[in-house]
């Protein structure tokens, strides 16, 4: 298996809810990859209760391809780590994406944290995030991630050529 990250970090955003932003991460391609683990480098501040979950959707419709829970913001620590989710059924990606950590709990000083970078690392790719029930990006930002993949075989008109002709990309 192999990786794709984004690990830099310079800043952070904020996420709690109900209702303030609730997930959070990057937007990007994934093409031909079937997808089986994702982490995002989070942290916690003040003493926020409620699940933490890890979450592949789809720009196109915003349907979830990938979802599990972590657990609990509880197991988090104040300092930046990795929690890790390898989905019970890996999925087959080939569009683009938003790969996210959404947790809809806590105020504003009982919070999770998403490390980001502030700067564009990686061309094509960026920051987003759902706040008063809309999509926003902060196209200056990325956020950090890592996630596990296989290799698809690309069928005759496949791929990212595919992708760009479609206009998904």
């Amino acid at each position: 298996m192999a990786t794709e990250e984004q690990t830099a970090g310079s800043g952070s955003i904020y996420v709690y809810g109900p209702t303030y932003r609730i997930r959070v991460g990057q937007r990007l391609v994934i093409a031909n990859r079937q997808v089986t683990k994702l982490s995002l480098k989070l942290r916690k501040v003040g003493s926020p209760t409620g699940d933490i979950t890890l979450t592949v959707r789809r720009v196109s419709n915003d349907s979830i391809i990938l979802s599990k829970v972590w657990g609990n913001i509880t197991g988090l620590g104040t300092g930046y780590s990795w929690p890790e989710v390898t989905f019970d059924t890996p999925a087959d990606v080939n569009e683009e994406v938003r790969i996210l950590a959404e947790f809809s709990g806590g105020d504003a000083d009982n919070r999770m944290e998403l490390q980001t970078n502030i700067g564009d690392i990686k061309p094509d790719e960026y920051l987003t995030h759902y706040r008063d029930s809309i999509w926003q990006a902060l196209a200056t930002q990325e956020s950090t991630y890592i996630y596990t993949y296989a290799e698809l075989a690309v069928a005759a008109g496949g791929g990212p050529a595919a992708l760009v002709a479609a206009g998904i990309i």
